[in-house]
């Protein structure tokens, strides 16, 4: 919509099928994480396009960005958060939080997570409660009311 270019919505059952419909000419383009594609574009059958977020991915530096290719309001980032039970005892949150954080800051786990897309930005529990509120209320606008509260 924001291209003002038409397209036709292709469901798949999941991000490796998606793939396998780009690289085999089912679909003229795909999006997907940085996960499913890497692969795909380190090997030449697929080429980055741009991506979807206001810096370059340092695992893809060659790949623009949406805002570089004219589109400097799309975003869509794609975030993992750790959940627990609603009344979880306090103290277990901060420990796992903690513990959360020393492993996203090794470099053995920095490297790895690198290698296959993904680039860690470990935040506070009070922090992911308000980004999960405002990615609530953007995608429920965009999309109707479908993300969980």
């Amino acid at each position: 919509q924001v291209a003002k270019i038409k397209t036709v919505h292709v469901p798949y059952k999941g991000g490796g099928p998606a793939m396998v419909g780009a690289v085999g000419g089912e679909v003229q383009f795909v999006t997907g994480t940085a996960s499913q594609v890497m692969p795909m574009v380190k090997a030449g059958r697929l080429r980055g396009l741009a991506v979807m977020q206001k810096q370059r991915l340092t695992s893809l530096p060659d790949v623009p960005t949406v805002a570089e290719a004219g589109f400097p309001d799309l975003e869509y980032k794609t975030w993992f958060g750790l959940w627990g039970p609603a009344k979880m005892p306090a103290e277990i949150v901060t420990k796992l939080s903690n513990a959360l954080q020393e492993v996203l800051a090794r470099d053995d786990i920095r490297d790895q997570l690198d290698k296959i897309g993904v680039e860690p930005a470990p935040t506070t529990t009070r922090d992911f409660e308000l980004m999960y509120k405002a990615e609530y209320i953007k995608w429920n606008k965009i999309l109707g009311d479908v993300m969980p509260k």
